[in-house]
């Protein structure tokens, strides 16, 4: 236990791996984290409400088998936050200031909005590299992140909460593999430069709607 002023103030890890089994491991201050790190969690549910810091080289977040973490408070830097692990990772904190953007590999990225306005993954471009993306909320929420499609693909999930609920992407979305729609809410397509993706789009659940022909991916839907 790092906590109550007698353990660590802050932790910076450049290489390796930082395990944790619970929030009291990390102390209280900020965590910093580079070089392609592993930040693991093995099993555990559990809340994290430090500030992290991503710097050069990134950091990815291994959670597998039932393990499910949240980063309660901002995610921040100028490194890439790569979700890996078949678990969960929850980001509910406005990361305006999260600017290296994020890949989903593998297993689920919850994207928790507080309130429309919120950046939650903060503004750097969002990957897809066959990993869930499951956006949660309430109200008529945005994604403004270029949004890009690797090879294997990904699925972006929302579930509509309020009768009137929608999800629009605003950013552009780039690559050629396939986008799957899941949850039940609709999602609006709404860069005109989405035609130009070879990408194709699989619609699982609910709608997706776009107001013209250039809003649509270029591949199959």
């Amino acid at each position: 236990n790092n906590t109550g002023g007698t353990g660590l103030d802050s932790i910076k890890v450049t290489a390796g791996t930082l395990q944790i089994s619970s929030d009291a491991n990390l102390g209280t201050g900020n965590v910093t984290l580079s070089g392609g790190v592993t930040f693991a969690t093995v099993g555990n549910t559990l809340t994290v409400d430090n500030n992290i810091t991503i710097e050069d080289g990134g950091a990815s977040f291994n959670q597998i088998g039932s393990g499910h973490l949240t980063l309660s408070n901002q995610v921040s830097g100028d490194g890439r936050l790569t979700k890996t692990g078949g678990g969960i990772l929850t980001l509910s904190a406005n990361n305006d200031g999260l600017a290296g953007g994020v890949t989903i590999s593998n297993g689920t990225l919850y994207a928790a909005f507080a309130n429309p306005t919120q950046e939650t993954l903060g503004y750097g471009e969002v990957t897809l590299a066959g990993g869930t993306l499951t956006v949660t909320g309430t109200g008529a929420l945005a994604i403004n992140n270029a949004i890009t499609l690797d090879s294997n693909g990904g699925t972006l999930s929302y579930s509509l909460t309020g009768g009137s609920d929608t999800l629009t992407l605003t950013g552009l979305i780039t690559g050629s593999s396939m986008l799957t729609k899941a949850g039940a809410g609709t999602v609006i397509l709404d860069n005109t430069g989405n035609s130009g993706a070879t990408a194709g789009l699989t619609v699982t659940s609910d709608a997706v709607s776009a107001t013209s022909d250039s809003r649509w991916v270029g591949g199959t839907v």
